[in-house]
């Protein structure tokens, strides 16, 4: 029986391509359940019923649910940019990724790792630690849970979030924020408002160490340049760093200076 790994602990990045199918952020949505025991900066108005443009509600159920993680093939790849908003300049990262998927197999790389989970192995390569992980092919459990108009307003409103949109040209951008929310502060989209294709995910998280200070958030910028139902993953997966030996796996000679270490 295969051995289960969720997508979302992969990395940061699909971490955010599940928030988009989720469509809300909420503290557990993270994994964090931290809490507050100081006062917010300035209390939220949570008496006053919010409404929400039931137009913009269409688009945003529409976009997410369009990129739905769970959907059996895509290939996805761009940047992703990480920074904190009190020293942005010094300690911003930007890294390539790209991910593809076809069925139950996926190969997926960021900046200078790669995994692979294809062909009955689990491959993970570190170039800049010289490490190869190999195991046996992983189930992927993908946490589906695109939300409809009536369950988007109940959790907007039960995290007392704003929901704003803007147009630039041809793109239009949907926002969700709450500058008091303890975990995500904002969470926004960026689409082509005719094709309805993500070009953008941008997220504004608290810092957990300081989670009420306006200075210092976390930005995770990811920009989408490829956006394809053609996964090409054979091509990605076939591409290993190991070959069969007399002894079983061994590292093929480009790589003669990796650890290899099996679990």
């Amino acid at each position: 029986m295969l051995r289960k790994i969720s997508i979302r602990t992969l990395s940061l990045v699909l971490s955010v391509f599940v928030l988009a199918s989720l469509a809300i952020a909420k503290p557990e949505f993270y994994g964090i359940r931290r809490k507050q025991t100081t006062a917010p900066l300035k209390a939220s108005v949570v008496n006053k019923e919010k409404s929400y443009d039931p137009e913009v509600l269409k688009e945003f159920e529409l976009v997410t649910g369009a990129f739905d993680a769970n959907r059996n093939e895509y290939l996805l790849s761009g940047t992703i940019t990480t920074s904190n908003t009190s020293d942005s300049s010094a300690n911003a990262e930007k890294v390539d990724y790209l991910f593809s998927k076809k069925g139950k197999e996926f190969y997926y790389k960021l900046g200078e790792t790669e995994t692979v989970n294809a062909n009955g192995i689990y491959l993970h390569i570190d170039h800049r630690a010289q490490k190869v992980l190999l195991s046996k092919q992983k189930e992927v459990v993908v946490n589906n849970g695109i939300m409809n108009s009536k369950e988007l307003i109940k959790a907007l409103k039960s995290e007392d979030y704003e929901l704003l949109s803007s147009v630039t040209g041809e793109s239009q951008t949907i926002k969700i924020i709450n500058e008091q929310h303890v975990t995500c502060r904002e969470y926004a989209i960026t689409y082509n408002k005719s094709s309805k294709k993500l070009s953008r995910m941008l997220t504004r998280l608290t810092n957990l160490n300081e989670e009420l200070s306006v200075d210092s958030e976390t930005l995770i910028d990811l920009r989408i340049r490829v956006s394809s139902e053609d996964s090409k993953l054979e091509k990605y997966s076939s591409e290993l760093p190991i070959q069969q030996g007399k002894a079983g796996w061994e590292l093929k000679e480009k790589y003669s200076g990796y650890e290899l270490i099996e679990l």
